[in-house]
């Protein structure tokens, strides 16, 4: 991994993210584990942050509208 990939906030989740969803493929993963743990990758502070300042506040705010509770 380059330190571009690892200082770039965006790129570390995309990879991270990209991980998670390569091990649900192999045979016999996981998948509901795998759901769980995106899910908590993107609810962290980080995740938000780089959501935030990549997407902007609009979009995030029609995001948590559309989010069921």
């Amino acid at each position: 991994m380059s330190n571009t990939t690892t200082s770039n906030p965006l790129a570390r989740l995309v990879l991270e993210a990209q991980q998670i969803i390569a091990a649900a493929t192999l045979p016999g993963a996981n998948t509901a584990l795998a759901v769980q743990c995106l899910a908590g990758l993107l609810c962290t502070p980080v995740a938000h942050e780089v959501l935030l300042d990549t997407f902007g506040a609009e979009a995030m705010r029609a995001a948590a509208a559309a989010t069921p509770v």
